[in-house]
């Protein structure tokens, strides 16, 4: 004869254990979901600078190319007499210009340099002034 069925009892630390056990691994997807996904995000950025950086690398190989084929012409220029005149030489008695005094720390604003720098001066001067109120 069989004995009849008689329900376990379980107690407070098996139910927690078997909680743990079941959600142990909803957690371990959850993490691994949200770390391939920034993942992801970091990859899609390194291509963008990695795409960034060859443009670059193609500007600079660009621009050195031009600045050594005009370093070439002022070479070859600096040789070469000046529409058959000879070349001013500082000391020389003949002057074609009148010459400025030489300002070693001088700026040379261009217009958008003159302008940004007034905006600058008049925010600078609005913002002192407001903080003062």
């Amino acid at each position: 004869m069989i004995p009849a069925w008689k329900p376990v009892r379980v107690g407070w630390w098996d139910r927690a254990l078997a909680l743990a056990a079941g959600l142990a691994p909803l957690a371990s997807l959850a993490v691994w979901w949200h770390t391939r996904r920034e993942l992801n995000a970091v990859r899609r950025e390194l291509q963008a600078v990695s795409a960034a950086n060859l443009f670059l690398k193609k500007t600079l190989g660009d621009m050195t190319v031009a600045i050594t084929a005009k370093e070439k012409e002022i070479d070859r220029l600096e040789h070469s007499p000046c529409n058959g005149q000879d070349k001013a030489r500082p000391g020389s008695e003949r002057r074609t210009r009148i010459r400025l005094p030489a300002y070693r720390n001088a700026i040379v604003f261009t217009p958008d340099m003159s302008n940004r720098f007034r905006h600058r001066k008049f925010l600078h001067a609005t913002l002192s002034s407001s903080s003062t109120m």
